[in-house]
């Protein structure tokens, strides 16, 4: 009887042992089925005719290095997206009050915006950061990233230098019609109130602007959202290291004129300011950046000045 007993008790083990699924769960199923439906290449939209709207904002975390010689800037940021996906909705009332999930952006539809002046191997950086997507099928999005873009150089006024450099994001093939991009909460700006400062440069400016483009290879207009960087130079180390020497230097020249002729250490005084002169142009030929195009004037000071 007590072995019937226990036998009989077996299946509501096998019950109890079953998994049932959460809501979230049915939730992103069910979304992702839908999705592969429909089908994951193509914009997500019911109609062809609309235009999606992606904000996309900048978020600059560290300046990782400036390459004055091979005119490479190098930055790390985080990317932020922002935009509505028709075929994410769902209501709330059917899956426990769920208003957001999270979903890997393998499985759905994103925007193919790039860096394009970028002199990197890498088009685009892995993005494996999983996506917010609320019940009304907003999305946001928000990858890490490093960019590398190339950036004019200009050392001419070497160490009291200003640089200019930019960032330019298109989509790769849609057009304004069918993409169009927006800056995220209408800010017309790079974000840095999270970013590491840099030892050797500070971003006195950072603004963002919105241009037209046409494509050369279709001819039709592409969205064009550009983030500017003006960099200055921290020219504190240079300063007591390049130009306090050559000031001082040159005082101590006017002295040779002051002694006569005859007077032995007239000469000696004018070899050791011709030694110092030339360990200074030493010194700022290593420690000015490589670049052909340009000379610093310092370095053109300093020669004048030993002559």
């Amino acid at each position: 009887m007590g072995l019937y007993h226990i036998d009989s008790l077996l299946p509501l083990f096998k019950l109890s042992e079953q998994v049932i699924p959460s809501s979230e769960k049915r939730l992103i199923k069910q979304l992702i089925d839908n999705y592969e439906k429909a089908g994951n290449i193509g914009r997500p939209v019911k109609n062809r005719k609309e235009t999606i709207v992606v904000g996309y904002g900048l978020s600059l975390f560290q300046l990782l290095d400036l390459d004055e010689k091979n005119q490479i800037l190098t930055i790390n940021v985080w990317l932020k997206y922002t935009w509505i996906d028709q075929l994410l909705r769902w209501d709330p009332a059917n899956y426990s009050n769920i208003r957001e999930v999270r979903i890997p952006p393998r499985l759905i539809w994103t925007p193919d915006i790039a860096l394009y002046n970028y002199v990197d191997e890498r088009l685009n950086e892995p993005r494996d950061v999983m996506l917010n997507v609320d019940y009304l099928g907003r999305v946001f999005w928000s990858p890490p990233a490093i960019f590398k873009s190339n950036c004019h150089i200009d050392i001419r006024n070497f160490p009291f230098d200003y640089q200019f450099c930019y960032l330019r994001f298109v989509s790769l093939t849609q057009h304004v019609g069918e993409l169009d991009l927006q800056f995220l909460d209408n800010r017309t700006e790079v974000d840095v109130s999270q970013s590491v400062p840099n030892n050797e440069w500070t971003i006195v400016a950072r603004p963002a602007r919105k241009f037209v483009a046409r494509s050369v290879e279709c001819g039709q207009k592409i969205p064009d959202l550009t983030f500017f960087f003006y960099l200055k130079r921290n020219s504190a180390y240079y300063a007591y290291l390049l130009v306090f020497p050559p000031i001082f230097l040159s005082f101590f020249s006017t002295v040779i004129f002051w002694l006569p002729p005859h007077v032995p250490a007239k000469m000696l005084l004018s070899m050791n300011l011709f030694v110092a002169f030339s360990l200074l142009l030493k010194v700022l030929s290593i420690s000015t950046p490589s670049a052909s195009t340009y000379v610093p004037y310092l370095g053109k000071l300093l020669v004048d000045t030993s002559k």
